[in-house]
């Protein structure tokens, strides 16, 4: 995609526009690049793998895409001797509103355990398939084991 099409990428002031899968999630000042107009999306990993997502329907972007990049960074912090995995999540579907047939999925390389205070980045790029009418853009965070560990999540490039 030439340009950014989701809604509010970078969490700037909350986290509106993305569908949340934990109810605890919290919006953090946090950013990946330190700036004071972004922040991030805090959730505490358990015993179920949390997300944040959003789809984006063909309709709205002007011209024809071919290509659909999908970039983000995320630090984990462990609150105990477990492995967290993030990973980046494109999904693509054959109906607008990320219904119908998924046509294609892939994912980012995952990020595993404590990054020690640092941000690393996700990325994923992958090649629109024929009649798809929506993409899902997901960060998911799950759990190697079931001890608590807290996750940021930033759209920050």
């Amino acid at each position: 995609m030439p340009g950014n099409y989701l809604l509010n990428p970078n969490f700037d002031a909350d986290l509106a526009g993305w569908t949340i899968s934990d109810p605890a999630a919290i919006f953090g000042g946090e950013d990946a690049d330190e700036a004071p107009s972004s922040g991030s999306v805090q959730t505490t990993v358990t015993i179920q793998t949390e997300s944040v997502a959003q789809c984006v329907d063909a309709a709205v972007i002007p011209e024809r895409f071919d290509w659909v990049r999908l970039h983000a960074r995320a630090r984990i912090t462990e609150q105990a001797a477990t492995d967290v995995s993030v990973e980046a999540v494109l999904s693509f579907f054959d109906q607008s509103g990320c219904a119908g047939v998924q046509l294609g999925t892939a994912s980012s390389a995952a990020i595993v355990g404590d990054t020690a205070g640092l941000w690393n980045a996700l990325t994923i790029q992958m090649q629109v398939p024929p009649g798809a009418l929506s993409v899902s853009a997901s960060f998911e965070a799950a759990p190697t084991d079931v001890v608590p560990t807290r996750t940021w999540r930033s759209t920050a490039p």
